[in-house]
């Protein structure tokens, strides 16, 4: 089977809070991108996985891709680290493994940055001010960690209505269907640009 597009990463590559309208499990921005530059299905894996956080990418996802040659890698995590136990020495360093394989393989690869949601979760004053701490360490990481393998990556500052509830599911830890409608759009544009300037 021929691979175009592997995804990596946690529920919200998975796609979870995007129903499939064929009523089978997920869409997702991933789908949608694939969708939109004509890579069929069944050229997609999608290794996203509920609770992931970047070690068990490392762990779990890497090595199923071993061997794989995509010419695309969507990679999204994060979340689960920054909401649970966060070492973020330890998530910059499996962040460096995980793009170190991309670019090892030559893919065109597509990240992002988290969107700081914790007004949008029922957290006390001091837990947010944790967690928001939390957001802004991997941001810096990722970004930094994403530039060094040249990895094209969604910066969240530049979408101010990034945690608007419209674009989040009712459990508001997932992106709802117009917010991975808006990440396919944009992971578009990035590639698009990317591809443009490596030809110049």
């Amino acid at each position: 089977m021929t691979v175009e597009l592997v995804a990596l990463g946690d529920s919200l590559i998975e796609g979870r809070g995007d129903p499939n309208p064929a009523g089978d499990g997920w869409l997702g921005w991933v789908a949608r991108l694939a969708s939109r530059l004509g890579i069929p299905a069944d050229q997609v894996l999608n290794l996203g996985a509920f609770g992931a956080t970047a070690a068990d990418v490392v762990a779990r996802q890497l090595p199923q891709v071993n061997g794989l040659r995509p010419r695309l890698v969507a990679v999204g995590v994060g979340m689960n680290d920054v909401l649970g136990k966060f070492d973020g020495e330890t998530v910059a360093r499996s962040l460096d493994t995980i793009f170190a394989w991309t670019e090892s393989i030559g893919a065109a690869t597509v990240t992002s940055t988290l969107p700081d949601i914790t007004a949008l979760l029922p957290l006390s004053a001091n837990r947010q001010r944790v967690i928001a701490e939390r957001f802004a360490q991997f941001n810096i990481d990722l970004a930094r960690v994403a530039s060094r393998h040249g990895v094209v990556y969604l910066d969240v500052r530049d979408l101010p209505d990034a945690t608007e509830p419209e674009h989040w599911s009712a459990d508001r830890l997932h992106p709802g269907a117009t917010g991975h409608a808006r990440v396919a759009e944009i992971a578009l544009q990035l590639l698009a640009d990317d591809d443009r300037g490596r030809r110049r």
